[in-house]
């Protein structure tokens, strides 16, 4: 397995994971402004030249002055799942963290997804005790 961040010129290899793994690809423009980002982080994991994985986060500035990583996304093929993928990829925005010195990192998931909570449980993350309801607002 090889994982490697997404950068600029990487346009077509983010537009074969939104093919493989999103519902909307996004067009060559919207991954280049993407991939200029010095805030979102995109790794992908290969296995054998093939696509097994991905996950992205965010570098976020907080009101306070200090910044958090926030763990968007992360997902490994079904095929590949139950070899250390995910953990890896985890391990990957873990690695930004502590290269940004941030204050913490944090990733939700519903209470019903027992892989990804192996996944995070096995990267070292610790469940919140708390209780959260999240509102969305759907804007098209």
């Amino acid at each position: 397995m090889t994982i490697r961040r997404l950068a600029p010129g990487d346009e077509q290899a983010l537009q074969q994971l939104c093919d493989r793994f999103k519902g909307r690809v996004p067009s060559s423009e919207e991954a280049s402004r993407i991939l200029a980002r010095d805030d979102v982080h995109i790794w992908v994991a290969e296995v054998d030249r093939e696509l097994a994985g991905f996950a992205y986060a965010y570098v976020l500035l907080r009101v306070d002055g200090d910044t958090s990583v926030f763990l968007y996304e992360l997902d490994v093929d079904e095929q590949f799942r139950r070899r250390g993928i995910g953990r890896a990829l985890v391990e990957q925005a873990r690695e930004l963290a502590r290269r940004e010195g941030v204050l913490k990192m944090w990733v939700d998931t519903a209470y019903d997804n027992e892989p990804a909570q192996r996944t995070y449980a096995a990267a070292g993350g610790t469940p919140s005790t708390d209780p959260v309801l999240v509102y969305n607002w759907r804007l098209r």
